[in-house]
């Protein structure tokens, strides 16, 4: 009898931890749901928080893995000094130092020569930005007023003059007005990228001197967490960093040298604002296929300041420097690294601008590439396979 009650009493304490935790879950998926919004916006605001305070830390590894290579290099033409073939830990920290110093001097020149002008270039626009909307003004005007244009717009009983013409130059107007303002958020962005590239470097010195030892941890705890793909995770990292570091590296010489051609072409054709016009140009260069359409707009914008004949020289001088790029710089410097048709990379480029924005534009087209390697790898192996198991005598399934 004894045994049976204990038995009874340990069913009823079961069914009573079971009967609480499902209240107690009730309750919290409740207590969720009424306050979704709120622990949303909570996580968001907390990951925004983290990622803001992360930043020198991110800048500093994507830092270190564009400068490995270089410091890689000087550390092998550094070993070949006598004095530094038994000082292995010593010659690390001079190819480090010597590669991040030279290259932080040359951003801190490029700043120092550009990044003034470029202020004054905006100021300029900001309080000359009536005479941007003039001459586009005239261009409507003369069209609207052609034969043909004025019959269309009777026929459809529009006043492009009245409804469309007005619209779009008030909007022009309005930023141009505010451009100000957007030359403070520009100085703000721009000191924070300074402070957080600055930090970056710092991360990256210490990264990259003691890259043997993180590659060491990191391949430790990838063995013992997935024993059977680790062969697979090393052939696809290794493949992925080959590609995006060629891909990213040959598209920022091609777009430097762009922005050298453009910055050339406006000073022989004398059009102003030439640093501001040939920076949008090269910045937007690395956005494949739609970047020199993004930044086409405002370069011949800004060069109808100094007239509608600027602005189309300046459209002819794009027009021809993107027919240099792909078909001479590009299979130059980046070479056959990306094997992509023309529906791929329109793909690549719309799905993850979507989910990263610009920079989800500029990596697409290397993700894309390294996924299409590996499919075709994939499909090989199964097609052989396949192969293989045709050729077999039937006795052999038996």
């Amino acid at each position: 009898m004894k045994k049976f009650w204990q038995e009874l009493d340990k069913r009823y304490v079961g069914l009573s931890v079971c009967l609480v935790f499902s209240v107690c879950v009730v309750v919290a998926f409740y207590q969720v749901a009424d306050n979704f919004t709120v622990i949303v916006s909570s996580i968001a605001s907390f990951v925004s928080s983290f990622l803001s305070a992360s930043m020198p830390i991110i800048f500093g590894i994507i830092i270190a893995y564009l400068l490995n290579r270089p410091c890689k290099w000087m550390e092998r033409l550094l070993k070949k000094a006598g004095f530094f073939q038994k000082r292995s830990r010593l010659c690390r920290l001079v190819a480090v130092l010597g590669v991040n110093i030279s290259t932080l001097a040359m951003l801190v020149l490029f700043c120092y020569a550009l990044v003034p002008n470029m202020i004054m270039s905006m100021n300029s626009i900001a309080e000359r930005g009536e005479e941007l909307i003039a001459p586009i003004e005239k261009v409507i005007r003369d069209i609207a007023n052609t034969g043909f244009v004025a019959e269309l717009m009777n026929f459809a009983q529009l006043d492009i003059q009245a409804d469309f013409m007005v619209k779009i130059l008030n909007m022009g107007r309005q930023l141009v007005s505010e451009f100000s303002t957007y030359i403070l958020s520009f100085l703000i962005d721009t000191g924070t990228l300074l402070y957080n590239a600055f930090f970056g470097f710092v991360a990256a010195i210490y990264i990259n001197v003691d890259i043997d030892n993180i590659k060491r941890q990191t391949t430790r705890f990838i063995r013992v967490l997935f024993p059977k793909k680790y062969g697979s995770m090393v052939y696809v990292t290794n493949l992925a960093n080959d590609i995006f570091f060629k891909y990213i590296v040959g598209k920022g010489i091609c777009s430097i040298i762009v922005g050298c051609m453009s910055l050339l072409g406006c000073i022989v054709f004398g059009i102003e604002y030439a640093s501001f016009i040939s920076l949008i140009i090269g910045v937007t260069n690395m956005i494949p296929t739609f970047g020199p359409i993004f930044g086409a707009i405002p370069a011949c914008l800004f060069a109808a300041l100094s007239g509608i004949d600027k602005a189309l020289i300046m459209l002819i001088m794009i027009i021809i420097i993107q027919q240099i790029d792909p078909n001479i710089l590009a299979p130059k410097i980046i070479g056959g690294i990306v094997d992509l048709n023309g529906f791929w990379i329109l793909v690549s480029i719309i799905v993850c601008g979507h989910f990263f924005g610009i920079i989800g534009m500029i990596i697409g087209i290397p993700l894309f590439a390294t996924l299409k390697i590996l499919i075709r790898q994939w499909l090989e192996r199964k097609e052989f396979m396949a192969s293989v198991a045709a050729s077999l005598p039937d006795e052999d399934f038996i």
